[in-house]
Order: C-alpha cells, then sequence, then structure tokens
C-alpha cells in the first residue's frame, strides 16, 4: 500500500476544542464514550488553560473552531468561552445535542457573545427512534425545542444525521422536517470507526452511501440540499450521482484530515488528535506544566519527524488505484480500512495488507500507527 508524503504544516483551517465529556445523552455510537460515566467523569478542560490555549489558536491563524464534547453545553463557562474566543477573532461554532438551548435566554446570550454558527445533532424523525439512538427519554423534543429557539434568534443553524441501522428508513421524514423549519440544507454522517467503539449499529460503506444517495435525491426533488460530511471514496458512488453531487457541492473536502492535517482537534487535557475519533492517541500535549505551547513550539512539533512519520504512516492510499485516481479523496476516512478490507469494497487492484491484525474469528484488519512507534487495532488493543 503506497503511503502519502507528509509535507510540511503551517496553515491550519479548523479546530475542535473539547471541554468536557459529560453528556446528557448516551448516543449508542458516540465516540466520547459519554455512555459510560466511568470513562466521562473528571473529563472537562481545566477553565484556567483557557486564555493561553485561545491565544494559541489565533496565533495559528485557524478560521474556525468548533466546541464539542461530549456536550460542550454542559461545560460551566460556555458563555465565557465562545465570548473571549469572539473577542479574540476567532469564528465560534458550536457543536450540540441542543437539549440545553431549549432555555431561549441561553441562546440569547450566546448569540450576544458571538456564536457564529450552531450544529444540531437530531437522530430521528420522531421521538421513539431519536430518544432510542440517545438513550435519554424526552431528548428528542428538548433538540427540536433548542433548533426552534436557535432559529427564531437568527443564528445560523443546522442539522446533522448520523446515518445508522436505527435511522436509516426515516431519512426522507427528516429531511422534510428540515425543510418545514425553512433550512436549505441537511447534513448526514456515516458512524466513524473509534477506538474501542460499539459497531452494532453501523452500515458497512457502500449500502450507507446507496443510502445517502437516495436521501441526497429525495431532498434535491424538495429543494434542499443533503450534504456528506464523512469523507469517503468517491468511487463507491454511482457516476451519475457522483457528477451531482460534485456540482452541487454536496461532499465534503478531499482528502480526509487525517491526509491534509490542516485541522486538529484538541482534547479536554491538551493532547492534540489528528481526529475526533482518535481520542486518546495523542501526537503531542500543548500543554506544559503550567505553560502553553507558543505557535512556533506548536507548529515545530506538528513538523517534527515522529509527527511526519505518524501521519505518513496514517495516510496511505486505501488501494494502488488510488495513487493516480483523478479524485482527490485518497479513500476516504483512513480509520474505515482498519475495519474493512479495502480489497473487499473498492474496485481496484488487491494488495497485501501491511501491520495485519487478525481477529479471534479470522478476520484480518489494518492496525493504526501510535506516535509511540506501537500499533493498535480497530477496537482499541494495542500491540507492539
Amino acid at each position: 500500500m503506497k503511503l502519502i508524503e507528509s509535507p510540511n504544516i503551517e496553515k491550519f483551517n479548523t479546530s475542535w476544542l473539547s471541554l468536557t465529556y459529560l453528556c446528557q445523552n448516551k448516543c449508542v455510537w458516540c465516540y466520547a464514550g459519554s455512555q459510560d460515566a466511568s470513562i466521562s467523569r473528571g473529563k472537562v478542560f481545566d477553565y484556567s488553560r483557557l486564555d493561553s490555549t485561545l491565544d494559541l489558536i489565533r496565533d495559528l491563524k485557524v478560521q474556525s473552531l468548533l466546541l464539542i464534547g461530549g456536550e460542550p453545553t454542559v461545560y460551566p463557562r460556555i458563555e465565557e468561552v465562545v465570548q473571549k474566543a469572539t473577542q479574540r477573532g476567532i469564528g465560534t461554532h458550536l457543536v450540540t445535542n441542543g437539549r440545553r438551548l431549549k432555555d431561549r435566554d441561553f441562546v440569547k446570550r450566546l448569540k450576544n457573545n458571538g456564536i457564529r454558527q450552531i450544529a444540531f445533532s437530531v437522530e430521528g424523525s420522531n421521538a421513539v427512534t431519536h430518544d432510542y439512538t440517545t438513550q435519554s427519554l424526552g431528548s428528542y423534543f428538548d433538540t427540536m425545542k433548542g433548533l426552534e429557539n436557535s432559529l427564531d434568534e437568527g443564528i445560523i443553524s443546522g442539522v446533522t444525521t448520523v446515518i445508522s441501522t436505527i435511522n436509516q428508513f426515516e431519512l426522507n421524514e427528516m429531511i422534510d422536517k428540515s425543510k418545514k423549519l425553512g433550512m436549505k440544507k441537511h447534513n448526514f454522517n456515516l458512524p466513524g470507526i473509534c477506538m474501542g467503539g460499539d459497531y452494532e449499529f453501523m452500515i458497512p460503506i457502500p449500502e450507507a452511501i446507496k443510502i445517502y444517495e437516495r436521501a441526497y435525491h429525495y431532498a434535491k426533488s424538495k429543494g434542499l440540499v443533503a450534504h456528506l460530511l464523512t469523507p469517503t471514496a468517491k468511487c463507491l458512488f454511482d457516476p451519475k450521482t457522483l457528477e451531482e453531487l460534485k456540482k452541487d457541492e454536496c461532499l465534503a473536502n478531499s482528502p480526509c484530515q487525517l491526509t491534509s492535517g490542516n485541522n486538529f482537534v484538541i482534547d479536554w487535557n491538551g493532547d492534540v488528535v489528528p481526529c475526533t475519533h482518535l481520542t486518546g492517541y495523542p501526537m503531542f500535549n500543548i500543554f506544559n506544566d503550567s505553560k502553553t505551547m507558543n505557535r512556533d513550539e506548536f507548529i515545530m512539533n506538528m513538523n517534527s519527524p515522529d509527527a511526519k512519520q505518524f501521519r505518513s504512516k496514517v495516510n496511505r492510499y486505501a488501494i494502488e488505484e488510488c495513487s493516480s485516481c483523478d479524485e482527490r479523496c485518497s479513500g476516504g476516512c483512513p480509520l474505515y480500512w482498519m475495519k474493512y478490507n479495502p480489497n473487499d469494497i473498492i474496485p481496484g487492484k488487491p494488495f497485501v495488507l501491511d501491520d495485519p491484525y487478525e481477529d479471534a474469528d479470522g478476520n484480518m484488519y489494518h492496525t493504526f500507527p501510535r506516535i509511540d512507534g506501537s500499533y493498535i487495532t480497530h477496537d482499541g488493543y494495542k500491540l507492539k
């Protein structure tokens, strides 16, 4: 399998800041592991580090800051986070389950503090489906009320839905609800591969793409845009539909951020990870005792020999044909190929798995490199 050479990185598009892993919901597929109180308890960003962290993000000239979790709105000083980021000229977005936003006054304060955009996670067309996914009774009505409040306050608001085995037959109804609320777009994601994640609700990639394609055509017939946020191998789409998707700009920017390296996540404890699904597997940490890295130190660490070698190992083409393909998708999200064998999914010449791992059932997986030179499997098992 051909590796993608990692260039020096000095410009950054997006940063995610994980404020806490606590959440009112317990979504069955969530990478943050909030369904397990023993995992999420205590994972809260140290507010005393906020100013220096935001200074770093500003100095890196990051275009957009996404506040995430867990659920960022349960962070005790979320309003001050938004205010301080805005004061530094950082475009601040919120990714939320929306439950706390059922409080109209809270929404107004977010608006007054400068929140630029809010993305609401809606996982079903009705309370039964949504609440089953979140494992939290009443979450659907809280979320929808929060969404309505945000729209009424004139905040740019969107809906994001993870396509799963639970809601796959309700996407049209969800699109209808978005249209009724006056929105022009509905975002979709595919469940991501997580270290130690539960894949019971994950739909195999080719089938999930077909489900998304049907939702895209339905949305288009209703005058809406159905945007797919998950980086995906473009050769898996119907060719005619792919051309429409590219024309309508409905697909995620390619290639995956693991390949481009222009985005990064600052975890609750200062860990810098290349993707939200790799929490717990940092490249480095921005905190050193009471000090926070400055811009030059951050860029030096992002371009250290170990970090560049790490990215090169991660940023591998799924199959040989990807290296000469006209599409710049590099096979989509590299993490998918830890669970699935791309030879079985992407059309092209088979290759031999590098650093393969065989589970107890005889299934072969790619491993994923860590900065310390060890490897992990798709279920989080560490290999030397």
